[in-house]
């Protein structure tokens, strides 16, 4: 009842703050969005102009992206803390568990109250300041508290998770981790492992060579870009140098994960709490099935190494290709070594793109596992005649309550990844397209080229959209096992209605799933709507590059 009361005093002052901000909040948007587009435009503009111009916009653009980020993501931080109110009382499982009903009662009236969508900082009552309102802008750079009512539910949902343990030892337990060390094997070929049993020397060396090629993608992606933005490139070849671009900028995302993922271990919490719900039944049950994922990543690097091996060997002898720009080929073949170095480095960092999406497959889908375990355990209510119904539902709200946790803890260490990734994977898509299309009338070496890259930005989708969109459609369905169990539903109990409707609410956040950054989950509805916006961008590129022949 004292959080009860707590939240309503929060909601009144949350909204005083809206009454005072949401006028001069609307404003300021409405003036500092196209301020910020005029500022941008004039930076490619000043590109190619004197070095004064351009020293003279800089300042501009980062005072324009400094205000749209204080009026934007601290209102959005807020939104989205007083949206993980609701999940977080249904993640502590010391509510549920055991059954009480006037616990119950007041827990449901408690989430009733914190479902106020329309809390937060509103567009002068248009909208409410959240990430889907200024998609597409970053918000990292608040470092705003939540509430403290958020801080004093988590600290008792889940202590355990805080404590300090051997990750070696930790790793060993959970049935996942058994796949993942079949890769862990490469990392340590190459250089790029970082795990606690490593000498200081090996940890050393492995960090110099890891953030050597790390300086140097970023290094090759700007100069692409300043060439690409410079230098008028023939139309054939501008989509290949545009890929380059992207296909780097994967590469600096994934090596950034791999590093964050062995030196923190976000994904010891997310095992350990998988395991908690089920005791990785799911993933036991289908060793074979996360078998495959290993067997996947292995196909997918030997194809990306026969590519690369295959198009540096094209690219130093005397073939006529159209698709790359004559400038590059020239410097390949007069200087052989640049060739083998640009084989080396973009194998280095395919293989990190590629351990990058294993890491974040192999994690999602043994949440699939697990959810569509759970879902078997929903229609089976009521099977078992040696344990009483009211007790299975219990002990279901108790074991979803830990996947919820054990999702959410995944979405946070994979959000950002997912949404850079995204964010580089469908423009790849499309230029890698449209350079398909250019290839119609060339030789057949530009069409040799082009498909295998075509191949693996399908996969890269595939891999970024449709997995995470398995694991959102999982946990949807489960309400629906539930409402079909007729042995809940055909005979009333009081009690029993009310522990399902309590397990229907758990089974109903339909926020549960990967994000993209927070933005929108990943969900079959936002890969239909990532595929309309690729169909998109190609016709207006194709109709650009029609307009100059029918004038």
């Amino acid at each position: 009842m004292a959080k009860f009361m707590k939240h309503i005093e929060y909601g009144r002052m949350i909204r005083t703050i809206d009454n005072t901000f949401e006028v001069y909040t609307f404003v300021m948007i409405g003036t500092n969005i196209p301020t910020t587009i005029f500022s941008l435009l004039s930076f490619f503009k000043a590109l190619s102009g004197e070095w004064i111009s351009f020293v003279l916009i800089i300042p501009g653009i980062f005072f324009c992206l400094v205000e749209l980020v204080g009026l934007t993501a601290v209102p959005a931080k807020l939104h989205e803390a007083i949206g993980r109110v609701e999940n977080i009382i249904y993640s502590n499982t010391r509510i549920w568990y055991p059954y009480d009903e006037r616990i119950y009662q007041i827990a449901y009236a408690l989430v009733t109250h914190v479902r106020q969508a329309n809390l937060g900082i509103s567009l002068w009552g248009f909208a409410v300041m959240s990430k889907g309102t200024y998609n597409g802008y970053s918000n990292v750079i608040t470092t705003s508290r939540d509430i403290s009512f958020i801080d004093e539910v988590s600290r008792g949902a889940s202590p355990n998770l805080l404590k300090k343990q051997p990750r070696c030892e930790e790793y060993k337990k959970f049935p996942v981790y058994h796949h993942v060390y079949k890769v862990i094997k490469l990392f340590t070929i190459l250089r790029c492992r970082f795990s606690e049993d490593l000498s200081k020397l090996s940890l050393f060396i492995n960090s110099l060579i890891f953030f050597s090629i790390w300086f140097m993608l970023i290094a090759m992606s700007i100069f692409v870009i300043t060439v690409v933005s410079t230098y008028n490139l023939e139309t054939k070849a501008l989509p290949a140098s545009l890929l380059r671009v992207t296909f780097y900028i994967q590469g600096i995302t994934s090596m950034l994960f791999i590093y964050y993922w062995q030196w923190k271990s976000p994904s010891l919490a997310y095992v350990r709490q998988l395991h908690a719900a089920q005791n990785s039944a799911g993933c036991i049950k289908n060793q074979h099935r996360i078998h495959r994922i290993v067997i996947g990543l292995y196909c997918v690097l030997t194809f990306i190494i026969l590519y690369l091996l295959f198009m540096h060997i094209v690219l130093i002898i005397d073939i006529d290709i159209d698709i790359i720009d004559q400038s590059m080929l020239d410097a390949f073949r007069k200087h052989r070594s640049i060739a083998i170095f640009s084989f080396i480095l973009n194998s280095y960092s395919s293989f990190c793109v590629s351990a990058g999406f294993f890491i974040y497959t192999i994690f999602t889908y043994a949440g699939v596992l697990e959810v569509d375990f759970y879902n078997q355990r929903l229609q089976n209510i009521g099977h078992d005649k040696d344990k009483a119904l009211i007790d299975e539902l219990i002990t279901l709200i108790n074991d979803h309550a830990k996947l919820s946790e054990a999702i959410r803890t995944l979405d946070s260490f994979c959000e950002v990844y997912a949404f850079i990734m995204i964010g580089c994977t469908v423009p790849t898509t499309v230029f890698t397209l449209l350079q398909l299309l250019i290839t119609k009338d060339l030789p057949l070496i530009n069409l040799l080229l082009t498909l295998p890259v075509l191949l693996i930005c399908i996969l890269q989708l595939m891999a970024l959209t449709a997995i995470p969109a398995m694991l959102h459609n999982t946990l949807e369905r489960s309400k629906h096992f539930l409402y079909s169990n007729i042995k809940v539903w055909q005979t009333f109990d009081r009690n029993i209605y009310q522990i399902a409707s309590s397990l229907a609410a758990h089974l109903s956040q339909t926020d549960l799933g990967i994000s993209v950054w927070g933005f929108a989950v990943v969900s079959k509805p936002l890969i239909l709507t990532t595929i309309s916006v690729m169909v998109t961008c190609i016709a207006f590129f194709l109709e650009l590059r029609r307009r100059p022949h029918s004038t």
